[in-house]
C-alpha cells in the first residue's frame, strides 16, 4: 500500500489531550491582544442594551420552539457581556477585497471568486491589500504575516481533521474526560466506529483478540493521511486481505503497519440504511466556523453520496459497492432525496422505531439532531487546539469543513470521518451537474456569513448575533451568547451485525 508522499507539520499529542500546563506553555493566544477591550460608558451601555435585548429574543425563540427542532435554551455557558473591539480596515483598503493564494483556484468552476465578485468585492493579487484571504491549505507561513484586519479561511490545528489517527485519539480522550473516566480508561463514543491504532501495541493485541473471538466480523483498514476514498482496504470476514493484515501484525518483526501512526483499522458499520433500498450511501454535511473569537459554529445541510453498485452486505469482494465517495465513482444526490429514503424506511418499520424513539418523532429531524450533537462533541474535543486564533496575527478568522456520516436501519448516525478541505476549491466538477450547483449554493452562503460577521466586528464593533445570513444554517455553538446544541437519546444496547456475522 502506497504511503502518502507529503506529510504536513504535526502538533504534539499533548495539545489534543487538553493538558492545561502544556496548553498554557504554548503561545496559542496572545492574551494581551485578544482581551476584551472596554468601550466608553455610553457606548458600552448601548452595546449591552442591544446585545441583551437580542439575547432575550433569541433565548425566547429557542425556549418556545426548541422542543420542535431539538434545540435547548441558552443555558450552557456564562454569557460574555463585553463586546470585543477589533482593528478597523485601513482607509486605503477598498471594502471588501479578496485574495486567492493558489492561482489555479481562480478557475471559473471554483465559485469563491465568483461569489465575492457578485457582492461587489475586488479581487487583488497582493495579499497585503486583501481583506479576505483564501487558501486550500493551512499555510503556516501565512499565519504570522496577517494584518489584524485581515480574515484568513484557515486555522492552526487543522491537521487533527486530516490525520485520522490523531482525530480518533483526540475524540477518545475527550470521551473519557466528558464521562469523568480515570486516566487510562478506554472510552469511545457510540457514534464512532471502534478503532484500532496500529502503532499502539495494546490496540494491536485487542484487534487480534477480536478477530479470534469473532472471525466473521468485517473491518476497514485506512491510511491516516489519505482522503478522497483512497488509502482504504475493505477487510471482509475471512478474506485474504484480513488474513494478510493479521499475519503482518502477528509478526512483530514486520513494521509494515506499526512503524508510524500511518494506519488504523475500524469496525465496519453494518445494517446500513440503503438508498432506494438498493445502494449504500453516506452523507456529507458542512459546518462553518463563522468566527473563532468568539467561537461561533454553524451547521448546514449537505448531500448524499451513493454507490452505483447494488449493495450486498454478505459480499466484500467489490470495493466500489462499499465506498460511495464521489472520487470513487459515487453519485451525488440531494438531502431531500435522502430524506425521502429515511421517511420511507421509517414508515416501513413504524412500530419498531416508534416503540424505541417515541410516537411523535420526526425521523429526518432525529437524524439531523444526531449529526449536530456529534459536531458539538468535536468542537469541545478540539476547542483548545483548533478553534483558537493561535498563530494567527489577525483579530479573527473563519473556516469551512465537512463531516461524513452513515445511517443504519435503527436510524442511528455514525461519524465516518471529518474533512478539513471538502472539495470547495476543486475545479474538477462537471459544470451544471447537481454537485456543481450544490457547491455554488453553499459557497454563496459561507461568503454571506463571513462578510456579515466581518462587517459587524470591523466596521461597527457590534455583537455578531442576530445574523441575517443564517437562513440556511443551524447554530450549534455560540460562545458569544452562551449556547451549545445538545440532543440525547438512547441507542439500542445491541446492534445488529453484518449478514456474515449472523451465519
Amino acid at each position: 500500500m502506497n504511503m502518502s508522499s507529503s506529510r504536513r507539520r504535526r502538533f504534539p499529542l499533548s495539545s489534543v489531550t487538553g493538558n492545561n500546563d502544556i496548553n498554557e506553555s504554548r503561545s496559542f493566544i496572545n492574551n494581551s491582544k485578544r482581551s476584551r477591550q472596554k468601550l466608553g460608558a455610553f457606548s458600552l451601555f448601548t452595546t449591552l442594551s442591544i446585545g441583551g435585548l437580542a439575547t432575550i429574543i433569541l433565548s425566547s425563540y429557542y425556549y418556545y420552539f426548541g422542543s420542535y427542532i431539538g434545540v435547548p435554551p441558552f443555558s450552557n455557558f456564562q454569557h460574555n457581556t463585553n463586546t470585543r473591539v477589533v482593528t478597523p480596515l485601513p482607509s486605503h483598503i477598498q471594502k471588501f477585497s479578496f485574495y486567492i493564494h493558489e492561482p489555479e483556484y481562480t478557475n471559473p468552476r471554483v465559485p469563491i471568486a465568483e461569489m465575492h465578485r457578485k457582492r461587489g468585492h475586488l479581487q487583488v493579487y497582493d495579499m497585503d491589500k486583501a481583506h479576505f484571504i483564501w487558501s486550500k491549505l493551512d499555510r503556516t507561513s501565512l499565519f504570522t504575516k496577517l494584518k489584524p484586519w485581515q480574515r484568513y479561511n484557515q486555522m492552526p490545528g487543522r491537521d487533527y481533521y486530516d490525520e485520522k489517527v490523531w482525530f480518533v485519539i483526540g475524540m477518545d480522550q475527550y470521551c473519557g474526560k466528558k464521562h469523568n473516566l480515570g486516566k487510562g480508561k478506554q472510552c469511545t463514543f457510540p457514534y464512532l466506529p471502534h478503532s484500532y491504532l496500529l502503532d499502539k501495541e495494546d490496540h494491536v493485541v485487542s484487534f487480534l483478540k477480536a478477530i479470534e473471538h469473532n472471525p466473521h466480523k468485517a473491518y476497514v483498514l485506512k491510511e491516516s493521511w489519505v482522503n478522497k476514498g483512497a488509502g482504504i482496504t475493505i477487510l471482509g470476514p475471512n478474506s485474504q486481505e484480513l488474513k494478510n493484515v493479521q499475519t503482518s501484525l502477528e509478526d512483530k518483526s514486520n513494521k509494515e503497519y506499526t512503524a508510524k501512526d500511518e494506519y488504523l483499522i475500524q469496525e465496519y458499520i453494518c445494517n446500513h440504511l440503503l438508498f432506494e433500498n438498493k445502494f449504500k450511501f453516506d452523507l456529507r454535511f458542512y459546518w462553518f466556523i463563522a468566527s473563532i473569537d468568539p467561537l461561533i459554529v454553524l451547521f448546514r445541510d449537505g448531500m448524499g453520496r451513493v454507490s452505483k453498485i447494488e449493495y450486498d452486505e454478505s459480499d466484500f469482494s467489490n470495493f466500489d459497492m462499499h465506498v460511495s465517495n464521489l472520487s470513487q465513482k459515487g453519485k451525488a444526490v440531494s438531502w431531500e432525496d435522502v430524506s425521502r429514503t429515511i421517511r420511507d424506511h421509517f414508515h416501513s418499520h413504524h412500530k419498531e422505531l416508534t416503540d424505541r424513539l417515541g410516537k411523535d418523532i420526526d425521523p429526518v429531524v432525529h437524524v439531523r439532531n444526531q449529526m449536530k450533537a456529534i459536531l458539538v462533541d468535536i468542537i469541545n474535543a478540539f476547542k483548545q487546539t483548533s478553534f483558537v486564533l493561535g498563530e494567527l496575527t489577525a483579530d479573527n478568522g473563519f473556516n469551512f469543513l465537512a463531516l461524513d456520516y452513515v445511517i443504519d436501519n435503527d436510524l442511528d448516525v455514525f461519524l465516518i470521518e471529518p474533512q478539513s478541505c471538502p472539495g470547495i476549491m476543486r475545479p474538477h466538477i462537471a459544470k451544471h451537474s447537481f454537485a456543481y450547483e450544490h457547491r455554488r449554493n453553499f459557497v454563496s452562503d459561507f461568503v454571506d456569513v463571513a462578510v456579515e460577521v466581518t462587517e459587524k466586528q470591523q466596521l461597527l464593533n457590534q455583537r455578531i448575533f442576530p445574523l441575517k445570513s443564517v437562513a440556511n444554517f443551524d447554530v450549534v455553538y455560540d460562545m458569544e451568547s452562551g449556547f451549545q446544541y445538545s440532543y440525547e437519546y438512547q441507542r439500542p444496547a445491541k446492534k445488529k451485525g453484518c449478514l456474515q456475522e449472523e451465519l
